[in-house]
Order: C-alpha cells, then structure tokens, then sequence
C-alpha cells in the first residue's frame, strides 16, 4: 500500500519519532485496513489522552490537511517533526488603534508578524499520495 511506500521511504533512524499528520478523512479511511496476514494497520488508543496508531506510529488529526480523497492527490505525511522548522521574522509591527474604539472608551491593537516553516531534512519525511485512478 502507499502507506507502507511510506514508511519503507523513510530511513530506520528516524522511526521512533515518526508521526502522521492528516485529515479526519484520512483517519476515517485507515480505520478498517489490514494487512496481508489480517492484521489491522489501525490501532485504536484504549487510553484517554493517548493517540491513534497507524502501522505503529501515532497519528495527528490536523483540520487543515486535505480532506477530499481524490485520486492522484496527497491525503497525509508521515515524519519525524524534529526537522520540520518554523521561522519568525525578527520585526514585529504592533499598532494601537485609538480612534477606531474611541465611542466605547476602548483602544485596540494590531500586531503583525511573519512567519514561515518548512522540513528541513528530506530524507525524514514521506507524503502519502492517493492512486491515480
């Protein structure tokens, strides 16, 4: 399967801290899948607290991943998230807006700032890929 493309993609160092991170259709999708012997590659957790495993790595629900399984487009990656960097600028802009909450004797504020992410070792991280149809 293309989840165990994954895996096998990703050098053995970095395996005890993978992690998927994927949608809530993703996570819905893996749940009755097996393996070629009957094994369920999903793996409920029976603890509060504790995560869901696919193929033995946890896995995140995150709202922004994709949640449309359509063919030939990516559903989830798969990862070790010590490589995956974020980035702020180091000028933030804060301005304080007095004359737009003045009839209410209020004064609000608006700060910017720039920030960015990306991984940063290739070789870490898997994305799972739908089949073409």
């Amino acid at each position: 399967t293309g989840l165990r493309s994954a895996k096998y993609s990703i050098k053995a160092p970095y395996w005890p801290r993978l992690r998927w991170v994927a949608g809530r259709e993703f996570h819905k999708q893996t749940y009755g899948l097996s393996d070629t012997t009957g094994r369920p590659l999903f793996v409920e957790s029976l603890k509060v607290g504790e995560l869901d495993r696919v193929m033995g790595f946890p896995i995140f629900i995150n709202e922004f991943s994709p949640s449309t399984f359509t063919a030939s487009q990516y559903v989830g990656i798969l990862g070790d998230w010590q490589f995956y960097w974020i980035a702020d600028a180091l000028d933030m802009e804060l301005q304080r807006l007095d004359e737009l909450y003045a009839r209410s004797n209020q004064v609000g504020f608006l700060a910017r700032l720039k920030t960015d992410s990306m991984p940063v070792l290739e070789e870490c991280w898997a994305r799972i890929q739908l089949a073409a149809s």
